[in-house]
This record gives C-alpha cells, structure tokens and sequence, in this order.
C-alpha cells in the first residue's frame, strides 16, 4: 500500500491558554516497520505501573508481526518486545486484534421507505478494508436492489426508522401499520412494528407497539455512551411526541406528552415511557443510557409547550432554538424534565481569565455533543458552536469555540464554561479541505476520586494531514486532523474554571485513534502523540492536581 503526505499549516494563532509543562514527558524513536504499521492498542497495568504500546507491523491472511514498546509510569522504557504469530493464534492472544484479511464482505439487508414511504427491504453489501492508517477497518455500504419481503400476515406497512447491524446483516425496522378499509387513517403512526430481519430475508421476530395515540417519530438512535467503532451493541430508543396532523378527535389532547421507547439488539421492548415535554419543539441530540436511568437532551423551544404540536417539517442545527431541554427517565417513569432558557446561558457564562466576552450558548449553529455524569449527579454536556462555509471549492461546516454547559442532577443549570478555539484560519497547503476547523475537537472528561474536580481533556485540531492509501484497483484519500491537548480543569465545588493548559507546544500532535490513557485508577493519566514528522513517538504524563 502505498502513502502519500500533505500536511497544511495553520495561520493566525492567538493564545490565551498557558503553555505548562507535563508532569514527566518523554520522546523515542520507533523503528521503521512500527512507523509503517500503526498502534494497534495500548495496554495499562496499574498493578506493575507499566504501559505498553502495541504495534501491528505486518499482517497477513496467515502470520502476524507484533512490536511492543514498554514503559514504567515515569516514561521510561523498559523493554521492547518482538512477536509473530499465526493469526488464529495471534486473536487468542491479542484479544483487541481484529485483522481478517486484508478485505471482507457481510451480505445483509436494510430497511427504508420508497418514494411513497412504504415498507420495502433491499439487500446491501459492506465491504469491509483494512486500513493501515486507522489500524482498523474501512467500511463500505453498498445498497443493492429491492428485494420480496413478506411482512407479517402479509399487512402494509409504512417505514418509520431502521437500526443495521453491519456485523451480522440483520436490520431491526420500526414500520407503522397501513390501514386497512374501515380502520383508523391514522393507525400507522399509533400501532407499528419492531422486525427484526436477517441477511436470509427471514423474519426473526416481530414485536408490536400499540400506543394510544397518533405519534410522530422525533428521534431514533443508539446510546451515546456506547463507543460506535467498538463491537459492542447498544440498545435502541426511539422517541416519540404527539401529532397535530389528526383532527382534534383522534389526536393526543396532551401535546406534551411524549413517550420514549427502549428497543434491545435483538428486538425486544425493554420499556415505554411517558413524560411531560417542556418543549413544543425538540431536536433530540442524544440519548445516554448508563444503569436504570435515561438522559434524553438536546435543543428544543419551549414557547406554547403543551399547547402546540411538534411541526411537520423538523427543525434541524442550523435552525433557532430557544432552550436547552433534558429528560431523565429513571425505571419506568420520568424523574424530571428541565428546560432551559438562552438568557439564562448568557447570565451565568464563564470564560478563561482574561476573556471578557466568552462565548455562551444563544440557540444558534451549536453541535451539541456528549452528556457525562459526574459523581456527585452533576451532569456536563459538551458543545461546540459552528458557522457553514459555501465559499471555494471546500463548503461545509467550520467548527469554532468550545462550550461545557454544567447543570445539577435535577437538570438545573449552574453555569456555562465557554472555551475560545484559537485555531483561526487553515493554511493553502493541501487545498481547502486543509482547514482543521472543518473538523470537530474530540474530548473525554477525566473526574478526580473525590468528585470534587474534573479535568475536561480536549484534543483541537491544528493543522491538517492528508493520506492517500492504495488499495490496488483504487485510492482512498483522508483529510485528518493534527491535535494538541488542551485541559480544562472545573472545581465543581466552587462551580467555575480552576485551570487551563495547553500541551505539546504545536510540536508533538496526538494520536487520533489512541491519544489518552487514564492511569492508577483514573487518578492520572498519559496522553500519546508523535513528533510532526511522525519519527519518534511522544509520551507526556498528565497529573490533575498539578494544574
């Protein structure tokens, strides 16, 4: 496989952040069939305070090359391993290895609506390619002809929502049911099917939602707080709100009453749940599920709530927003629904020192991210505001500054921290798709053992990096960013920003699919990178209460 390079410049930096030093950093030279593999996992033993860094050098359909670098938690290298191995044995041994093959294919089936929004079931192809670069697979979808299905009884049915499980083929499909003559007109948006349907068109089970009223579909979606490049399944949710389409006798008299209903991979109703909207519109952003209770957030307007219909034509991010609406549903009943007013952002923003005009949430371009419960029933939702660029060849979305919106466990809101993105302009460089701010920062959230602080670990783009890998009978190019680490650091006692800190000094970029470990039980951790011409790997130890 052949790799060409384009790596872009980033013009025009401000600071505001402080450049401090890492607890202990250290830099090694790695040989060059670990630069030519990829870092395929690392793995943290707080019992002998070591870490190793795992490279894949070399992968066939039969034999495996394996280069371990080791490291006490002082940085220092300890020991450098070298392995091959069958691949049969090189699985049972390395459990996170995943190679099958330099390509392979899931024949499967999908679901969706034709032009008239029926029920229909088309076969589809995801061809599965080994990146040498992600040190994972690339992931092809292709959607072939439709195919006869035979729903149940033979019933009509309108598509609603589907779920794909690209590792076995099947779909799950949520599909209302067409009324038959005589029944109510409405039925298919108030008794609707849950199908599951494998690669053989044969139907698995079906399971049957029956609610009281006409619904509309607002949100469908797995849970958040499942990482979606891992194999592990998540459950499904679906939420629903009353429609005004049908006339006031058929219609819920409740606007607000919206409804959550919780779907297993394998197709089972875990529960439904109904709850009081504060909202008479919402753009649900997400949905984080973690033990008995539910946490449904997102955008929302809360003028005339439980007195108007959601709109038939759905409101989207670039649309304007009044609120910020959260729904927690603990068991089988809603624990609380607060909502949330712009003004209230503005009033209580806080920004780093020396910033005077942070930028807070105002219900307009916000990409409004992951939800994160603290220790002590804090919850943190990250965000981040952007504009849409139609200039040049390269349009779409620039991200900008960054925003953590800190509510208490009744979903009450303490204060906003606001976080400008210094990163300004991308450089010519690599064409306009060089720009970093086409991409969005990632981040985790590191919570101290106490609970009394938490670092929120963001990781910015900087410049841009484009690979190009040949795959023989044709290239595949990504755009990909370079980020440094910046911290956060918010006292949740005293409710504000403790610190801010950037690291790497714009010399040593992290690593995008493994760039921070949390160590000796969370209490620390260790951020992974490489220099900018990608020789030597770059460890930096990161310890919260020296911030």
């Amino acid at each position: 496989m052949r790799k060409i390079y384009i790596l872009a410049v980033t013009l025009l930096i401000t600071f505001q952040s402080v450049a401090q030093k890492l607890d202990k950093e250290a830099t090694i030279d790695i040989s060059g069939k670990a630069k030519r593999g990829y870092l395929g996992n690392v793995i943290v033993d707080d019992s002998r305070e070591q870490l190793d860094l795992v490279f894949v050098t070399k992968a066939t359909n039969r034999k495996v090359k394996f280069e371990a670098y080791q490291f006490d938690y002082n940085l220092k290298l300890i020991n450098k391993i070298e392995d091959e191995q069958e691949v049969d044995k090189a699985k049972s041994k390395y459990s996170w290895f995943n190679f099958k093959g330099d390509s392979y294919a899931v024949e499967g089936v999908t679901a969706e609506g034709n032009l008239l929004g029926k029920f229909v079931v088309k076969k589809r192809r995801i061809t599965y390619s080994y990146s040498w670069l992600l040190g994972r697979y690339r992931k092809n979808v292709k959607t072939l002809d439709k195919v006869k299905f035979e729903t149940p009884n033979g019933r009509k049915m309108f598509f609603l929502a589907g779920f794909d499980n690209d590792q076995t083929g099947e779909v799950l499909a949520l599909a209302g049911h067409q009324p038959s003559k005589g029944e109510n007109s409405y039925l298919y948006m108030q008794k609707m099917s849950i199908m599951r349907v494998n690669f053989n068109l044969a139907l698995v089970s079906e399971k049957v939602i029956d609610l009281k009223y006409p619904q509309a579909l607002l949100y469908s979606g797995p849970n958040s707080a499942v990482d979606a490049e891992s194999d592990e399944q998540s459950n499904w949710f679906v939420v629903f709100a009353p429609s005004g389409f049908p006339g006031k006798k058929e219609r819920d008299p409740a606007p607000d009453n919206y409804t959550l209903v919780e779907i297993t991979p394998t197709g089972d109703v875990v529960r439904t749940v109904n709850f009081k909207s504060k909202c008479a519109d919402w753009l649900v952003s997400g949905v984080y599920a973690k033990g008995d209770e539910i946490y449904i957030y997102g955008p929302g307007v809360s003028k005339k709530a439980g007195e108007d219909y959601v709109e038939l034509v759905r409101p989207t991010e670039e649309s304007k927003f009044t609120d910020i609406q959260i729904a927690c549903i603990k068991g089988n009943a809603a624990k609380f629904v607060s909502a949330t007013n712009v003004d209230e952002f503005k009033a209580k923003v806080q920004g780093v020192a020396g910033d005077k005009n942070p930028t807070y949430y105002n219900g307009k371009k916000v990409d409004i991210r992951s939800l994160y419960v603290a220790k002590n029933g804090d919850l943190l939702i990250t965000a981040q505001d952007f504009r849409v660029d139609k200039q040049g060849d390269a349009q779409g979305i620039l991200y900008k500054d960054l925003m953590l919106f800190h509510f208490d466990a009744q979903g009450k809101l303490i204060t906003q921290y606001g976080i400008e993105n210094e990163v300004k302009k991308g450089g010519l460089v690599g064409g306009g798709l060089a720009d970093p701010r086409f991409h969005a920062a990632r981040g985790t959230i590191l919570e101290s053992a106490d609970g009394k602080s938490l670092c929120w670990m963001l990781y910015i783009p900087y410049l841009t990096q484009s690979e190009t890998e040949d795959y023989g009978t044709y290239k595949v190019t990504t755009f990909y960013p370079r980020r440094y680490p910046k911290v956060v650091k918010i006292d949740l006692e005293g409710k504000k920003i403790a610190g801010v800190a950037d690291y790497g000094d714009k010399e040593y970029f992290l690593l995008e699919e493994h760039p921070f470990v949390e160590i000796n039980d969370g209490k620390q951790g260790i951020y992974i990178g490489e220099s900018k011409n990608g020789k030597s790997i770059w460890l930096g130890k990161f310890d919260p209460a020296k911030l």
